[in-house]
């Protein structure tokens, strides 16, 4: 039995558009009428249409010659019996009969004088078939980047009504994955394409089979080729993400289930400062109506600026200079977390090797800035490795670096043990398996628990764990996840946790792709699962 291709939206990658089906296509009421517009303007006309799988061209032609002029069309054939169509195209066609093409190769457009044959809006009349029969067209194996929320109907099918964005071919990827949960359900991973275009896939329990969906170009978004991405969530409808582009400057866009449209928006230039292309920028919710981002800009000084929904009108404020601090290598990371709707804790490396941290506090000193301190005289690092930061209560911080010697270390701050000094640094578990300055993921499940995550010299990715409760207090590991051996050495983990009984991690492997692997305390007997690669 011949299975069916997987199908992607035959669109530009990351455009709005709508899909509608009427009973007026009869007999092939399963076809889509697929408009872009511009608010409420239709502006389909001399889009791009691309091949939705790998095929044969077996039609090519102007159907002017013919007793039904509705523009050009093309029919692709696939494997077995399955076929798609595509109709009111323009006269020029980029491929011609016996031609064979790729997934998301470049066909044709959108006729733009498609109104001369009695058809009112330009748009892209699209079918897929099998054998004599048009089928309800689904995309990658289901209806993709459906309308948030939307119910099934009777047959198990979601309105194709509400297609609201074309899927994106697979790029390979650079090593950094941001990824978020937004509630104990949904998970959002982005990266950055070789490419440089700025990718989303979703995943979701108990939707689509539970099959990630995406990728999908955000906006049209791009920056450097080895650049990063941040995410943030500031509750379970909204998401956030920032990105440095080629002209130095930071860019952010949004995507709101409450939106007309669910769709993202931006990019928009938050202005101001200049850091290199593609360089970090630590993002943090500390309340759902607030965001604050760290960036190094390109004078080694660590900057920050502030958005809140009901200040300014909602406008981005700064970039504010933390502290006079100007000690750390141009565009290096700076880690932040929100222990408290009111206080901020940002750490960094500096030039010379060490650990620093600065604090602010809505209601201490003014609310200004205060730091930088240096923890416990930390010199242990490359100048401007990356310090994994969580904090698992509002009175508690860890950090965790990779020191100079390939040791794992972790320092630990609570605000009533030790007259609030910093303590450590204490290697954990004699761990020695990273290359210097490495990044290591760190999460918080509960106030007890911590788990960390870095990728060794082997390629392989490990994790430890700390609970209060088991082992003394001492931290287990390291283990290595599901015998995972895919990574550039010292590659970046993202990590986060549903809920305090589960775990996802994600990572580039070598070969480019995005994979993820999961663990549950009351799943396949509380063992890792995975390595799966994000695929459509």
């Amino acid at each position: 039995m011949t299975m069916k291709p997987s199908f992607q939206l035959p669109l530009k990658c990351g455009e709005t558009w709508r899909a509608s089906t009427y009973d007026g296509h009869a007999p092939d009421q399963n076809s889509l009428d697929l408009q872009r517009f511009s608010g409420n303007t239709n502006v389909s006309a001399n889009d791009d249409v691309f091949a939705s799988a790998a095929g044969t061209v077996i039609e090519a032609f102007d159907t002017n010659s013919l007793d039904e002029p509705y523009g050009s069309v093309i029919t692709i054939q696939h494997e077995g019996e399955w076929r798609s169509q595509y109709v009111h195209l323009d006269d020029a066609l980029s491929v011609k009969k016996n031609d064979k093409v790729i997934r998301g190769q470049k066909i044709a457009k959108i006729g733009g004088n498609i109104a001369i044959y009695g058809i009112a809006n330009a748009h892209l009349h699209y079918v897929q078939l099998k054998g004599a029969n048009t089928v309800r067209a689904t995309f990658n194996g289901v209806d993709t980047a459906v309308h948030a929320g939307a119910p099934k109907d009777a047959a198990g099918h979601y309105p194709l009504e509400n297609i609201v964005s074309a899927n994106c071919p697979v790029p390979p990827f650079g090593p950094p994955v941001s990824a978020v949960s937004r509630n104990s359900k949904c998970l959002d991973v982005f990266a950055i394409g070789r490419d440089g275009r700025v990718m989303a896939a979703a995943w979701e329990h108990g939707l689509l089979d539970v099959n990630w969906r995406g990728w999908w170009h955000i906006q049209g978004g791009l920056t450097d080729t080895n650049g990063h991405i941040s995410a943030v969530s500031r509750e379970p409808k909204r998401l956030d993400v920032f990105a440095v582009g080629g002209n130095g400057t930071v860019y952010t866009a949004a995507w709101d289930e409450n939106t007309s449209s669910s769709g993202w928006r931006g990019w928009w230039p938050i202005e101001g400062l200049k850091a290199p292309p593609g360089s970090h920028v630590g993002a943090v919710s500390r309340h759902p109506n607030k965001l604050d981002i760290f960036v190094v800009g390109n004078d080694g000084r660590i900057y920050t600026a502030a958005w809140d929904q009901n200040v300014s009108q909602g406008k981005w404020r700064g970039w504010w200079n933390i502290q006079d601090g100007k000690n750390c290598p141009a565009g290096a990371l700076v880690s932040a977390v929100s222990r408290h709707p009111s206080k901020l804790d940002v750490f960094v490396v500096g030039n010379d090797g060490r650990i620093y941290t600065a604090a602010w506090d809505n209601n201490v000193n003014d609310a200004k800035w205060r730091g930088w301190w240096n923890i416990q005289d930390g010199k242990n690092c490359p100048p401007g490795a990356p310090v994994g930061a969580v904090s698992r209560h509002s009175n508690k911080l860890d950090v965790f670096v990779v020191g100079n010697d390939g040791r794992i270390y972790t320092a630990a701050w609570d605000q009533n043990v030790g007259d609030a000094k910093w303590r450590g640094w204490w290697n954990i578990q004699e761990g020695k398996n990273c290359p210097p300055g490495a990044p290591v993921s760190a999460v918080s499940r509960d106030a007890n628990k911590l788990d960390v995550f870095v990728v060794g010299n082997d390629g392989r990715i490990y994790t430890a764990a700390w609970d209060q409760n088991v082992g003394d207090a001492k931290w287990r590991g390291w283990w290595n996840i599901q015998d995972g051996k895919n990574c550039p050495p010292g590659a970046p983990v993202s990590a986060t946790s549903r809920d305090n009984d589960k775990l996802d991690v994600f990572v580039v492997g070598n070969d480019g792709m995005v994979y993820t692997a999961a663990w549950a305390q009351n799943v396949a007997q509380a063992k890792w699962r995975g390595w799966w690669k994000i695929v459509p």
